[in-house]
């Protein structure tokens, strides 16, 4: 079979998986690899993610040697060159222990909330860079180091491209990832993640909740009203899923804060997606418990909830109609012999995927070396390939 028929195949089986109507011929196995394939050569982890020839070779053997008919991280992540020109100090790249570790922060400061929710976009680009990136305050080092930084950005983004072309191109593995229509964002992971940082953010939700949570939804409209704007009936043949959507600040909530913060947008959005007919992986880090009632009223056919931490076993007893995807224990992947490793999926495979829904996976981004033997997750992926229950 030629790649491109290849890909169409693994396509057509993502679509009945998610649709849940007819159980398919085989079992997906997506890869929730995330800088795991980069840990395992011979130069440091700061030479690797500075060198495209390098990165390539690592993508290529994931490719090749672990039967994957999914992918969504393609290639590479925190490159190091793009941040490099503006004198970066947040991300630190750990040759020793083969990570990438980010320091704490807090770009926003305590009376930002006003600015970041009347314009998110000119108040980080005002206020929020030149904290993180000081050069930018400089005159005269600020047009160079912008430079610099905007070409290695381009470069990154068209070496993604590249790699993206290879995936599908020479393996006939597509992406799970749609970048066209990428699905909903949300204000309280972007105060996290590129505002507030972890520890003011927690205050904040007990001393500024109104302010926190009206952030929230301003920021809410700027990145999600324009998906609301596509009035197409059903889905795109040519992708995985319709949307794409990751979230992981749930982990620190509880369910009334859950359902102040997120459980707005969140209904808004799985109404669209059913009144539109269209599918989406939404990636939950951590764990879902926080959205299991938003979750239980999901019909069949639209949802592909990528879970970690949750219980997989359960969580299919209480999402019939939702399709499933992970499960694999890292700790079995990262300690066990490999006939252990192959029994767990076989579990897996003949519990969760029994009547179809389910798509085989890892139970946590795969980052660092002990996630997983190379041998164990080659033996469980063809064991997932060949299997037929």
């Amino acid at each position: 079979m030629d790649t491109e028929m290849l890909k169409k195949e693994r396509l057509s089986l993502v679509h009945q998986t998610v649709r849940m109507e007819t159980k398919p011929e085989r079992i997906l196995n997506s890869a929730n690899i995330y800088g795991w394939a980069n840990v395992f050569d011979k130069e440091p982890l700061s030479t690797v993610l500075r060198d495209y020839a390098l990165i390539e070779r690592d993508f290529r053997k994931m490719c090749e040697d672990y039967y994957f008919d999914l992918i969504s991280q393609v290639a590479f992540r925190n490159i190091p060159a793009v941040m490099d020109p503006l004198e970066n100090a947040f991300y630190i790249i750990n040759d020793e222990n083969n990570s990438v570790e980010c320091t704490e922060f807090d770009l926003m400061g305590n009376d930002g909330y006003v600015e970041i929710g009347n314009d998110y976009f000119k108040y980080a680009w005002e206020t929020m860079m030149q904290r993180k990136f000081p050069i930018l305050s400089d005159p005269e080092k600020r047009s160079d180091a912008i430079f610099k930084s905007a070409k290695e950005y381009f470069d990154m983004m068209g070496k993604a491209a590249e790699f993206n072309n290879i995936l599908e191109q020479e393996y006939g593995i597509p992406t799970s990832n749609n970048a066209l229509m990428p699905g909903p964002l949300f204000g309280f992971d972007m105060l996290f993640l590129t505002a507030r940082g972890i520890k003011p953010l927690s205050i904040d939700l007990r001393r500024k909740t109104d302010e926190l949570i009206e952030a929230c939804d301003k920021i809410n409209a700027v990145y999600n009203d324009p998906l609301f704007a596509d009035e197409s009936i059903g889905s795109n043949p040519d992708v995985s899923f319709d949307y794409n959507s990751a979230v992981m600040c749930q982990n620190f909530l509880n369910q009334k804060q859950a359902d102040r913060i997120y459980g707005p947008t969140l209904k808004r959005f799985f109404t669209h997606l059913v009144d539109h007919d269209k599918t989406m992986r939404y990636f939950v880090e951590g764990s879902a418990r926080v959205f299991m009632d938003y979750l239980k009223d999901v019909p069949k056919g639209h949802l592909d909830l990528a879970t970690e931490q949750d219980d997989i076993f359960e969580m299919r007893k209480q999402l019939p109609d939702i399709c499933l995807e992970g499960g694999m224990l890292c700790t079995y992947l990262g300690t066990k012999k490999e006939e252990e490793c192959i029994e767990y999926a076989k579990k897996l495979c003949n519990e969760i995927g029994r009547d179809g829904g389910y798509i085989f996976s890892q139970d946590k981004m795969m980052q660092f070396k002990n996630d997983a033997k190379p041998e164990n997750l080659k033996a469980v992926g063809k064991f997932v390939h060949e299997y037929r229950g």
